[in-house]
């Protein structure tokens, strides 16, 4: 009896789900958007591009290497904002975390906030999207 119970109630729940989660995704088109960032004429090492659509939504992707790739961001008009930060380190063990706590980062340059190409607007298109961008 707990058995069949237990069916009755997956069987009424599963389709609220499946609409729950057909719902996230909105209908909308996705794009790939990949491309390079360069600030002052230099690939950027390692930072974030930050793409932010009219309705608040958004995505991100880490520029590595002076290169960034999204699969499955959102279109429509959106506002690029950039940061460049020190990569992370990649550790394979706490002991070489604790041995690297003391070392010095290379000091990264930072992409001021208030740079002419902050807020660069674009226009994300279905499917692949290059966008390269020279700050």
């Amino acid at each position: 009896m707990n058995r069949i119970t237990n069916c009755r109630s997956l069987l009424l729940t599963l389709p609220a789900a499946l609409l729950v989660v057909a719902g996230c995704g909105g209908g909308a088109d996705t794009a790939t958007v990949h491309g390079s960032v360069t600030f002052e004429g230099q690939p950027v090492e390692y930072g974030i591009i930050d793409f932010t659509l009219a309705n608040g939504n958004g995505f991100s992707a880490p520029i590595e290497s002076g290169e960034y790739s999204v699969t499955k961001g959102a279109t429509g008009e959106a506002t690029v904002r950039f940061t460049a930060q020190p990569k992370p380190p990649e550790v394979s063990s706490r002991e070489e975390l604790e041995q690297m706590a003391g070392q010095k980062q290379p000091p990264v340059k930072p992409i001021p906030p208030d740079h002419p190409k902050q807020g660069t607007k674009v226009t994300i298109r279905s499917g692949s999207n290059q966008l390269d961008f020279d700050l």
